[in-house]
């Protein structure tokens, strides 16, 4: 008799305990799930902004004239929903554009203007299951850029890719959580819109562009070409090599001289750039021969980016120092890493005529 009251009491206490922690414990699962995507949202509300306020800025390049504000408010919220319909529907990107709060100031040529969005994000299941006081939750993003026309630059940019076998491996690192997307694709997402991104700044008499694929040697060469769609089908083919061996030292010296035979008139408005882009270290013993060429290359006043993929940081690492320009170097971990660095990338090449202000 002792024991079945025992028994009954041991289990109504563990019944109480379960009815009061198993609630708290959904709860809190609600509420991390809708933290964990609100800050996701916000971080690809600003991207796209950033996004939007760069596509405005080229309109207001090519249309070269005097632009009223107000002008310019449609522009930019034209461009805002443009960028929005790649993440949001169709429906969501209008009203997110539609009731964003545009404000535009002008001092002479330069131009500052500021762009605020407000998304209501529906709540997890879990949350409106529970009787949650709104079905939404706000998420705002905001950012600015300063813009000075009076200036037209010219670039020319060369990409020196890795494609060794690591490069075929997941993105994210694991590939238990594997999106199925590999370091190598990621790259060639990315050089595409920084691509698409630099034709908006640059027309095409303006704007030149090759690269270089390599392993343990040089393995896909596109020529400094004016034909940007021509360079991106040629990164579009890339695929990740069967050796997974890395030497720099080749395609950074055929690199080099690719971009060094490009001369336009006026070298104070023009500038040169490589972008690097690699996920291992050399293991063919030339990393003194790239560094030497990575010097002259600086020394010649061509930008050197280097977007190095790795969940660690190497910065004590003495090619990526050396083959990046001061504050050039990107440590790059996971697919949004990558993206980024490509954008910050796109974001800087024209920044004498933009600065951004978040």
């Amino acid at each position: 008799m002792y024991n079945r009251k025992f028994i009954r009491h041991r289990l109504g206490n563990f019944a109480l305990i379960t009815a009061i922690i198993l609630p708290l414990i959904i709860i809190l699962s609600g509420f991390v799930i809708d933290i964990t995507r609100a800050n996701y949202t916000k971080g690809e509300l600003s991207q796209i902004i950033d996004q939007s306020l760069l596509s405005t800025y080229s309109h207001m390049v090519f249309l070269h004239r005097v632009i009223a504000h107000d002008e310019i408010i449609l522009i930019a919220r034209h461009n805002l929903e443009v960028e929005l319909k790649n993440y949001f529907t169709n429906k969501d990107a209008y009203d997110i554009a539609k009731y964003a709060d545009i404000l535009v100031n002008s001092y002479n040529t330069d131009h500052y203007i500021s762009i605020t969005v407000h998304y209501k994000m529906p709540k997890s299941a879990i949350n409106i299951f529970l009787g949650a006081n709104h079905e939404f939750i706000e998420v705002m993003s905001h950012a600015s850029i300063i813009l000075h026309l009076d200036v037209v630059n010219s670039l020319s940019a060369l990409f020196i890719i890795d494609v060794s076998g690591s490069m075929g491996e997941c993105a994210d690192g694991s590939w238990f959580f594997c999106s199925h997307l590999s370091k190598l694709k990621v790259v060639k997402q990315s050089i595409i819109q920084f691509l698409d991104i630099v034709s908006d700044y640059y027309d095409s008499h303006h704007l030149i562009t090759g690269g270089i694929s390599f392993d343990e040697k040089i393995k896909d060469i596109f020529l400094m070409s004016w034909d940007v769609e021509n360079l991106k089908k040629g990164i579009n083919s890339l695929v990740p090599s069967t050796n997974g061996s890395t030497n720099t030292y080749p395609a950074m010296k055929k690199g080099y001289e690719m971009i060094n035979e490009i001369k336009f008139s006026d070298a104070n408005r023009h500038k040169n750039i490589i972008v690097y882009t690699t996920d291992g270290e050399d293991n063919f013993g030339r990393s003194e021969d790239a560094i030497n060429i990575c010097k002259k290359a600086k020394a010649d006043g061509i930008e050197l980016f280097v977007i190095y993929i790795s969940s660690k940081n190497y910065s004590s690492n003495r090619l990526l120092n050396e083959c990046s320009s001061k504050g050039r170097l990107y440590f790059a971990n996971g697919i949004n890493g990558i993206r980024n660095a490509f954008f910050e990338i796109a974001k800087s090449v024209n920044q004498k005529h933009t600065k951004f202000v978040q």
